[in-house]
């Protein structure tokens, strides 16, 4: 499914520069790929939308900070303890049925995966990354950014089960 970034909410003129489809799509194939090997699972990806402020949402967090240029963004893929579980069990062929140190793990390696692969998808792209090490945040929390910049959120579902890519992004210069 490629995106033309059409949005439910309008999203203000300087939040579109930060989200080229190109830059989307490689993270939305990620997704598609990792839980395709990994979960042998298909996805549904639902449509983007835009959100500022952006609060996270979730059960279980995988973060990574992605700095280009004068361009900073944090990719977040956000878990509801359904879909994380869902697709754990089906990885490792046993039900998991609570959040624990194994799950936040595998949602920090889950996390790895997604950007390596899109990592590669942009390769010969204008975007060469640099990347913080990932950080996993599991139980109920609210993750609020202080940045001026803005948020697109892509849904994704396997069988009943939710979860989302958050990438938020703002320009150094706009601090």
């Amino acid at each position: 499914k490629e995106f033309k970034m059409t949005a439910a909410k309008k999203p203000e003129p300087r939040a579109l520069a930060y989200f080229d489809p190109v830059l989307l799509n490689a993270f939305v194939d990620g997704v598609k790929e990792t839980v395709k090997t990994w979960a042998k699972m298909e996805v549904e990806v639902g449509q983007p939308t835009f959100e500022r402020p952006f609060e996270s949402k979730g059960d279980v967090a995988g973060m990574v900070g992605l700095v280009f240029g004068d361009l900073k963004a944090i990719l977040t893929i956000s878990f509801e303890k359904e879909g994380v579980l869902k697709i754990l069990s089906n990885m490792f062929g046993e039900t998991y049925t609570e959040l624990n140190d194994e799950v936040a793990g595998a949602a920090g390696e889950f996390t790895n995966t997604i950007y390596g692969i899109a990592i590669e998808k942009l390769r010969g792209s204008k975007y060469d990354f640099n990347m913080t090490i990932p950080n996993v945040i599991v139980g109920s929390y609210k993750i609020t950014n202080v940045h001026k910049g803005a948020a697109v959120i892509v849904p994704f579902k396997v069988e009943t089960a939710s979860f989302f890519i958050e990438l938020t992004g703002e320009k150094r210069s706009d601090r």
